[in-house]
């Protein structure tokens, strides 16, 4: 099975880092301070698609807890080894003022990741998007 085209490209873009800077040129965008609508866009389209259809690839969507910098991601199932590429990207798609939070990946394992932001959320609505893919 193979991987959305446009999640290859931005894995090819960015083959030696944990988590993806913003593309050059590309404008920051509320919804996503790390990489604009594209990462975004294929983030979205990867948690759509079940996990058998991806193969070694968990995407998806998590709730972050409201007041707090630490947060851990389970994947719906373990990987085979904790060698994986990790994209991630934090969005808040409902408040007017949300703050910036860069995610620093802390710990990573077969069963999911932890990341940690220097600021602490300051609303209940901010998300998660990850794509973990085996190296």
């Amino acid at each position: 099975m193979s991987l959305n085209p446009k999640i290859v490209k931005i894995l090819n873009d960015f083959p030696d880092t944990m988590i993806a800077l913003r593309l050059p040129n590309e404008p920051l965008e509320k919804s996503n301070p790390m990489l604009g609508d594209a990462l975004n866009s294929a983030i979205q389209e990867a948690a759509t698609l079940p996990a058998a259809a991806t193969g070694s690839t968990f995407a998806g969507v998590v709730d972050m807890a409201d007041a707090t910098s630490t947060f851990s991601v389970v994947f719906p199932a373990p990987l085979a080894s904790a060698n994986y590429s990790l994209a991630i990207s934090i969005s808040n798609l409902v408040d007017v003022t949300v703050r910036h939070l860069d995610p620093t990946i802390i710990a990573k394992s077969e069963s999911g990741f932890t990341f940690h932001t220097a600021q602490t959320t300051d609303h209940p609505n901010y998300k998660v998007n990850y794509i973990a893919v085996m190296i």
